[in-house]
């Protein structure tokens, strides 16, 4: 397993995550727990939306998400994640939809108080297998720095 810790992201660099293929069932299983809309459960009720068909609850698309994040090719040393901004859901993710995330550091910065660790933010990328955008968003990660 390779780790990646706060000093070996530079701005500018972009990764690419393996892919997720979006279960139907599973999609509507996780909608039904959590985001009961009829266009998320319901397939006729699907199919007479402004949709046209089932499509997946954001929280769906932030799980996957969360997944996406662990399946770069290295493993980063986060001490957790500090927050999301401008999050935005442009395209909705359908049954199917092969899902991929790129992430790119646009910011890094060293802790003022914490020697041992240091911020960097990533502005992130799903989209699905026409390069349509199904999810953007900054992540800020607090990482470890090396020993």
């Amino acid at each position: 397993m390779k780790l990646k810790y706060f000093e070996d992201y530079e701005v500018g660099q972009t990764e690419i995550a393996q892919s997720y293929i979006a279960d139907k069932e599973e999609m509507i299983a996780c909608a039904r727990k959590w985001d009961p809309q009829p266009f998320h459960v319901d397939e006729e009720a699907a199919k007479a939306s402004i949709y046209g068909g089932i499509t997946a609850p954001s929280i769906y698309t932030m799980a996957i998400t969360d997944w996406l994040g662990h399946q770069f090719e290295y493993t980063m040393v986060s001490l957790g994640l500090l927050g999301y901004d401008h999050m935005e859901f442009p395209n909705p993710v359908r049954p199917g939809d092969t899902l991929i995330m790129s992430s790119t550091v646009i910011e890094k910065r060293e802790s003022q108080t914490k020697p041992d660790r240091g911020v960097v933010r990533f502005n992130s990328v799903v989209s699905n297998q026409k390069d349509e955008p199904v999810l953007t968003f900054e992540a800020k990660v607090m990482m470890a720095k090396r020993h």
